[in-house]
């Protein structure tokens, strides 16, 4: 069982999702059902509720990225963690694509790891160095 169960996003998920989305405000535009909805084939959007948070992985042209989670301010802390673990489990780099500038924010607060900011345009954050705990909860 993975630290993240991430499943196909279906036209069924949209009252999930917008619950999520409408729990504040959110600059970025594609942070929506229809969005993810009209594009979850050529991007493999896949989807997944842990612990009160939303996860959403994706893929173009064989690299898979995560965008930022969704939930509670007081779970990001741990909803980080849980990503850090997530693209260990699959063996792939950690890799956030198109974040909001408060999500930046809850990154640089993380202590287990350092990120970097490959490009201010789309915010794409890449893990440069991580510290998983082998005790961690999940």
């Amino acid at each position: 069982m993975s630290i993240i169960e991430f499943k196909a996003l279906a036209k069924e998920d949209k009252p999930v999702l917008d619950a999520f989305f409408q729990a504040r405000y959110y600059e970025n535009s594609h942070f929506n059902f229809t969005n993810l909805y009209m594009w979850r084939n050529p991007y493999r959007i896949m989807w997944a509720v842990e612990d009160g948070v939303l996860y959403f992985h994706a893929e173009w042209q064989g690299e898979l990225f995560a965008l930022q989670p969704f939930g509670p301010e007081e779970k990001m802390q741990e909803a980080i963690q849980r990503l850090l673990k997530w693209f260990e489990e699959v063996g792939r780099p950690f890799s956030i694509s198109g974040i909001e500038r408060s999500f930046a924010d809850e990154l640089e607060r993380y202590e287990g790891a350092e990120f970097q900011i490959e490009d201010d345009q789309i915010m794409r954050i890449t893990c440069i160095a991580a510290r998983i705990s082998s005790n961690w909860r999940g």
